[in-house]
């Protein structure tokens, strides 16, 4: 006997009972409704960018319609002045620029200087002049006179090349107005100087090298801020930075002149510092003071 009492089961278990797989069960936060209000959402975004897209194929189907329409308008006057035996003048590559710099006498533009010459080498017409303003009072120092002296040659008039003229003002820094209307400045020495190189010398500032044009970003940053603008502990520590840099090279940045080395040698007269500089940099203020475009500056410093 195996058990006292014997009690049938109260309910068949003759079939599998399905177990639940969670614990609680709950309906879906989104309706139906919501769930295809979404789906409508994602197809009309998508419809707003294909009418984007629409719209700018369209204008770029109208630039191209309106360069065929002047390149149409351009074949035809010519044919019309060959008709009447007019010559229609080829637009000049070396039109008149005019470049104006106001500056104070103590901290003249002495990169534009270099600058000038070395277009002059390279066979672009190119001239330098300076003016004292009217309202300048104040007393002038030598080094000033000099550059009057040499560069303040009157009234330039010409139809074609390049004129830099430096206005001596009361104004604290060198200053470049690129924009008549807005008044748009540039300012300090050395941007100026990297302004005109992107115009006129781009070989100088290695267009083509995104590397080298960031090394010499670099290079002019820490010359304007630091050298020019910055305190005896600050001048020192670039001195050592691009003394460092140097090294046993000719140049700043390899075996051929570049804009850092301009701006870093019109630094260097500008400041008074050559006496004092670093064995690198001394060697490599020699070798700008013998170059051809560099020996400008020691005619008025």
């Amino acid at each position: 006997m195996s058990s006292m009492f014997e009690v049938d089961p109260p309910v068949s278990v003759a079939q599998p009972t399905d177990l639940p797989t969670c614990m609680y069960k709950v309906d879906s936060f989104y309706s139906d409704h919501q769930q295809r209000n979404s789906h409508h959402g994602k197809q009309e975004n998508s419809g707003k960018e294909e009418e984007m897209m629409e719209d700018i194929r369209q204008l770029e189907q109208r630039q191209v319609n309106l360069l065929a329409q002047l390149q149409d308008l351009k074949l035809k006057v010519n044919k019309i002045a060959q008709q009447h035996g007019v010559t229609i003048p080829e637009p000049e590559e070396n039109a008149a620029v005019n470049v104006v710099i106001t500056s104070s006498p103590n901290a003249l533009p002495l990169s534009t200087v270099i600058l000038q010459k070395l277009l002059v080498k390279r066979g672009r017409q190119c001239t330098f002049s300076t003016h004292l303003h009217s309202s300048f009072t104040s007393a002038i120092p030598s080094n000033t006179c000099k550059w009057l002296a040499r560069y303040n040659t009157g009234v330039h008039t010409r139809r074609q090349g390049i004129l830099i003229s430096v206005m001596i003002t009361n104004d604290d820094c060198p200053i470049l107005k690129v924009d008549g209307v807005s008044h748009t400045a540039i300012v300090g020495d050395g941007n100026i100087a990297r302004y005109l190189c992107r115009l006129f010398l781009p070989i100088l500032y290695d267009d083509s090298d995104a590397v080298m044009s960031t090394e010499i970003d670099s290079l002019l940053d820490s010359i304007e801020t630091s050298l020019l603008n910055g305190n005896n502990r600050e001048q020192n520590a670039t001195l050592r930075n691009i003394n460092a840099k140097i090294g046993k090279s000719q140049w700043l940045l390899g075996d051929r002149v570049s804009l850092a080395d301009i701006v870093l040698f019109s630094a260097v007269k500008q400041s008074g510092i050559a006496g004092s500089l670093p064995n690198n940099i001394q060697r490599w203020y020699k070798s700008c003071s013998d170059h051809d475009g560099f020996n400008e500056l020691g005619h008025i410093l």
